[in-house]
C-alpha cells in the first residue's frame, strides 16, 4: 500500500487511508506499507525517512504498539560504537527529559537520519496514545519479548494514557501527523489557555515564526519547548500584523527617562517613525495623540480599546506534544474536579441548606 504525506495533510484522506487499512485486516490481508516515491519525485510533501511514516502510520490506525528496528539492542545513554561506558535504557515515559551524549551529531547513525529520527517518530507516537518499541531488527524475536513486557526485549517509549492523552480524538491526532508550517512562542497565559484547551489569541503571543495560512498546523512553543500543535485560523501575516497593531498602544516612557536624565536617542527615533521597529512609522496623527494624552499612544484598533484581540485557534485544534505538558494537563483537571465537586456543601433531602 503506497502512501504520501499528502494523505495526512488532509483529513478527508486521512480518514479514507485508515479505512483502506480496517478493510484489509478484516479480510485477513496485512498490508507492506510503503512511500509512494513516485510522487515524493514530483516535490510533493514526503516522510523524510520510515520512522516518521511508521509512527504517522500507527497514529492512523490507533495501533497498541509501534516497533522501530534499528542495529543496536536498546537506546544507549551514548553511542556504543564509539563509547564503552554507554549503558542501555529500558524504558522512557518522559521523552523531554530525554539526554542523550552526541544524538546532535549528523555524521552517523547515532545522529540525523538515525537514532534521533526514531526518537522524533517514537515521540509522535507516543503523544497519541500509541506504545513504541526499538527493537534489535535482526533479532525479531525481541518483539514479542517487548509485548509481553520483558525489558530485554528492547527500549519501551511509553505511550501516554492520562486524560488529556485519552482525550486526543481522530482529529487531534490527524493534527499531530501534519507537518508544522511554523511556529509560535506563547506567554504564560497562552500555555493556561493550552493546559485547559480554551482559544489561543493574538495577546498570547510572544513570536510568530515561519510563513502560513490559515487551516494550516503550526508548533506552539512554551519557555523553549514544543508543548502542542494546532490548527490556525489566522495567517501568519495576519498574527503578525495583529501584534504589530496592538504594541503600538505601549506606554511610551521618553518624558520618564529624560526627567531622570537618560536621553535615548534610538528610542525616541523609533517611536517617532525614524527606525522601522515593531510599530513601522508612526504618522503625525499618532504623534498628536500622544501629546494629547500625556504619552500614551492610542490605535483606532479594537484591540487598543479594551476588545479581546483574535482568536488564532480553538482549543479543540490543539492536540499535545509534550509528555510534561500532558502530565501537567492532567494534574490540573484533576484538581479543578476537585474544586467543582467540593464547592458546594452535601444536603440530604428534606434539609433547608445553610445560608438560606
Amino acid at each position: 500500500l503506497l502512501i504520501s504525506r499528502d494523505d495526512f495533510s488532509d483529513k478527508a484522506r486521512f480518514l479514507a487511508v485508515r479505512n483502506t487499512f480496517w478493510a484489509l485486516l478484516r479480510l485477513g490481508v496485512v498490508p507492506i506499507v510503503n512511500e509512494n516515491d513516485s510522487l515524493s519525485a514530483e516535490n510533493v510533501a514526503n516522510f523524510g525517512d520510515n520512522d516518521t511514516m511508521a509512527a504517522m502510520t500507527a497514529v492512523l490506525l490507533q495501533a497498541d504498539w509501534v516497533f522501530l528496528a534499528t542495529d543496536v539492542d536498546f537506546l544507549y545513554t551514548a553511542n556504543p560504537k564509539d563509547d564503552p561506558n554507554a549503558t542501555p535504557i529500558y524504558a522512557v515515559e518522559d521523552l523531554s527529559r530525554l539526554k542523550l551524549a552526541g544524538l546532535e551529531s549528523s555524521s552517523s547513525q547515532w545522529g540525523t537520519g538515525g537514532m534521533a529520527t526514531k526518537i522524533i517518530a517514537a515521540r509522535i507516537a507516543v503523544c497519541a496514545g500509541v506504545h513504541c518499541g526499538l527493537v534489535n531488527g535482526e533479532e525479531p524475536e525481541r518483539i514479542g519479548q517487548m509485548i509481553r513486557g520483558k525489558k530485554e526485549g528492547g527500549t519501551h517509549f511509553v505511550a501516554l494514557k492520562g486524560c488529556a492523552s485519552a482525550a486526543q480524538d481522530d482529529h487531534n491526532r490527524w493534527i499531530i501527523t501534519l507537518p508544522p508550517s511554523g511556529s509560535l512562542t506563547l506567554d504564560r497565559d497562552g500555555y493556561n489557555a493550552v493546559l485547559t484547551h480554551h482559544k489561543i489569541r493574538t495577546g498570547m503571543v510572544l513570536k510568530c515564526s515561519g510563513e502560513f495560512s490559515h487551516d494550516e498546523a503550526v508548533a506552539l512553543f512554551f519557555d523553549g519547548k514544543e508543548i502542542a500543535r494546532a490548527l490556525v485560523r489566522m495567517s501568519s501575516a495576519a498574527i503578525t500584523e495583529e501584534m504589530t497593531r496592538s504594541m503600538v498602544g505601549l506606554r511610551d516612557f521618553t518624558r520618564e527617562l529624560q526627567s531622570a536624565g537618560i536621553y535615548l536617542d534610538g528610542y525616541s527615533s523609533w517611536r517617532k517613525g525614524g527606525h522601522k521597529g515593531a510599530s513601522g512609522e508612526m504618522n503625525a496623527e499618532v504623534l498628536r495623540q500622544l501629546e494629547q494624552d500625556g504619552g500614551v499612544i492610542k490605535s483606532d484598533t479594537p484591540e487598543s480599546s479594551g476588545h479581546q484581540s483574535s482568536v488564532i485557534t480553538d482549543g479543540s485544534d490543539i492536540a499535545l506534544m509534550c509528555t510534561a505538558t500532558i502530565k501537567e494537563a492532567d494534574r490540573k483537571a484533576s484538581s479543578d474536579k476537585r474544586v467543582w465537586s467540593g464547592s458546594y456543601p452535601q444536603v440530604k433531602r428534606g434539609e433547608t441548606p445553610a445560608g438560606l
